[in-house]
């Protein structure tokens, strides 16, 4: 391997490449090319000092590269991380500091999921002048381990062990966010290669679900309109259906899980946002980028819209949806509650299914038929834990119920012996 340089719209950037051998069909031998990794750009890393390139590629021939990513293609084993800690007796820290080191772990993390270099290469792509990727580090940090206030969260800086930040402008933290919200789609990008590549992601079955959160305010955004009343900007934080049963304005945000319980994207809408109207815009912006295989998307009712099943299906996936029984159709309640072709698996447990076409609506308004397999299934310990969490609505039920049997015969004797009057003629 060795390291190459070319240009980009007139910039020099480095490459990791290597050389290898190929045969054609005739047995003719010839040597190629291939892109080991893309190192970036050479003003990013060139020190200023003279000779840097052939001093890098010395360097790297000799196992210890001055680009420390480049270690892990020198075939050396990393060397091992040793820390000294002096600690004098009586010092706050002897009985046990809770994040003094703790960012050493979550800055491997970082790195794994290729953040640390996406970070510092923008700031060398771009005119950036404060430090995006540590501001970026601490946000992440304090938001995992104590989180506070953004400002507060830099005051944290102190807290470990090598501080974070040196010599910062407090306020670039907005500048920050406004970066992280610009480049979200192309970070989210970034973390799901590195998982694909060292995790082996590969999300057969995605779960997406909604929440929302609530904001301490007292009246919710208003909407932005021009002089000709378009609306310009959409108010975010909006009265809706709280998770907590709030009556504060809220923001709705839908969350892709794969099937080993790992985020894969997140996107918010406004609070008074439908449910199942968040799904569409959310998978298409989040999730169709991806080039995933084929796969099986998992929601609950809330996502039951045949406009959603349909954005899946013309993508080649599939789904499978709760739905609340009350809300079926007649013939489909007979069905379920009815005892006939089940299948029991034990004592505890029996389900039955059967084949469906239904004719909805797409998105486009155009008639179109759907075939799904419906299963139904009754779980004793599903109907337990429904009898625990109705106890004492059904309580109340029993309640009535007798107090009315004890006064319906009263009611009736007195009306028979004249004791009820009535309003004269």
């Amino acid at each position: 391997m060795y390291i190459a340089v070319f240009k980009n719209n007139g910039k020099d950037y480095l490459r990791l490449m290597e050389s290898y051998r190929t045969k054609s069909a005739n047995g003719k031998v010839s040597i190629r090319k291939r892109i080991i990794h893309n190192i970036g750009p050479l003003s990013k890393f060139d020190d200023g000092e003279p000779n840097f390139l052939e001093r890098l590629r010395e360097s790297f021939r000799l196992g210890n590269p001055i680009i420390p990513e480049l270690e892990e293609y020198t075939g050396k084993k990393p060397p091992i991380e040793k820390y000294t800690i002096r600690l004098q007796e009586g010092d706050p820290e002897c009985v046990g500091h809770p994040r003094l080191y703790s960012h050493v772990f979550l800055d491997k993390l970082l790195d794994e999921l290729g953040l640390k270099y996406f970070f510092s290469s923008y700031k060398g792509f771009s005119k950036i002048e404060y430090d995006v990727l540590n501001f970026a580090r601490l946000l992440i940090y304090g938001r995992i381990l104590n989180p506070d206030s953004k400002m507060a969260t830099l005051e944290q800086n102190d807290d470990y062990y090598t501080p974070i930040l040196k010599n910062f402008n407090p306020y670039n933290v907005y500048d920050t966010l406004d970066f992280i919200y610009a480049n979200k789609e192309k970070i989210i990008r970034r973390m799901n290669t590195s998982l694909v590549k060292k995790w082996h992601r590969n999300p057969e079955i995605i779960f997406y679900d909604v929440t929302n959160f609530f904001f301490e305010i007292e009246e919710p955004d208003e909407d932005l309109f021009d002089e000709d009343g378009n609306e310009v900007a959409k108010g975010f934080r909006k009265m809706g259906v709280s998770k907590e049963n709030r009556k504060q304005p809220i923001v709705q945000m839908g969350l892709f899980m794969d099937d080993q319980g790992l985020p894969i994207s997140i996107e918010s809408f406004p609070g008074n946002t439908l449910d199942c109207n968040t799904f569409k815009p959310a998978i298409s912006k989040s999730i169709d980028g991806l080039d995933y295989a084929r796969f099986i998307m998992i929601a609950d009712r809330g996502m039951c819209n045949y406009q959603n099943v349909y954005h899946l299906l013309d993508q080649n996936n599939g789904y499978i949806l709760a739905k609340s029984l009350r809300k079926s159709a007649a013939d489909e309640q007979e069905w379920a509650y009815s005892d006939d072709d089940f299948t029991e698996v034990g004592k505890d447990f029996k389900y039955k299914s059967r084949i469906m076409k239904r004719t909805v609506k797409d998105a486009n308004g155009k008639k179109r038929t759907i075939t799904e397999n419906v299963i139904v299934y009754w779980s004793r310990s599903f109907y337990e834990r429904d009898l625990h969490e109705n106890a004492s609505f059904l309580e109340t039920l029993w309640n009535c119920q007798e107090m009315c049997s004890r006064r319906i015969p009263k009611i009736l004797d007195r009306q028979e012996s004249g004791g009820v009057m009535s309003q004269p003629g």
